[in-house]
């Protein structure tokens, strides 16, 4: 593993590309990248996009519904089910082609 990354710092040093230390890092057990922890078992979902997502409050316009499933698209991997528990948002978001279409339902809560 030392010898591929010596590699890649060579090759970076050869085409004059720099790393921003800030966003690199080296002999972890985990970390967040791309809004997920990465760990040596795999991929966890972030304690804070989970938190942000628990925490919204039923939708009221045409906008909210489309944070609150742009938020659960990014979490899907993580959740059981997802595609039958969120047809009720894309349904919603299907029938509101205008923003006077919205209709917050039993269903979507």
């Amino acid at each position: 593993m030392l010898r591929d990354i010596e590699e890649t710092f060579e090759t970076l040093k050869q085409i004059n590309m720099k790393l921003n230390p800030a966003k690199c890092s080296f002999g972890m057990e985990e970390g967040k990248y791309l809004g997920v922890i990465v760990t040596g078992a795999g991929f966890k979902a972030n304690p804070d996009k989970v938190q942000a997502v628990a925490c919204i409050p039923s939708s009221s316009s045409l906008k909210e519904l489309q944070t609150l499933n742009g938020r659960l698209v990014a979490l899907n991997r993580f959740l059981a089910n997802h595609v039958a528990k969120s047809y009720p948002f894309v349904s919603t978001l299907r029938n509101c082609l205008k923003k006077a279409h919205f209709k917050w339902t039993a269903e979507v809560e």
